[in-house]
């Protein structure tokens, strides 16, 4: 038998943005679905979608100067997601090296 560990929880989504916001939305019945505004989506039949709102992008993108080619919001994100799962799982910064 294989054992997983899941050793910490990074969320970056609409329904929250951290751990406690996404669980509360969850448990709030939250929707993370609206009106598309990160672009025009005039041209496209449906203009909802689940936007993550409230994210920074230039506060992830200066802890990660390496990533300077990858400036796309998604990376950034889960750039965002990953770094959170990291702090949560107390890993020391040391490891990380």
């Amino acid at each position: 038998m294989k054992r997983v560990v899941i050793p910490g929880i990074g969320v970056v989504s609409p329904v929250g943005i951290g751990r406690e916001a996404f669980w509360s939305g969850l448990t709030a019945g939250k929707s993370g679905l609206g009106p598309i505004t990160l672009f025009d989506a005039s041209a496209f039949p449906v203009r909802i979608g689940g936007e993550v709102k409230g994210f920074e992008t230039a506060p992830v993108s200066a802890r990660f100067p390496e990533a300077a080619g990858a400036r796309d919001r998604k990376v950034l994100l889960a750039l965002a997601a990953a770094e959170e799962a990291i702090a949560d799982a107390r890993v020391p910064s040391e490891q990380l090296q």
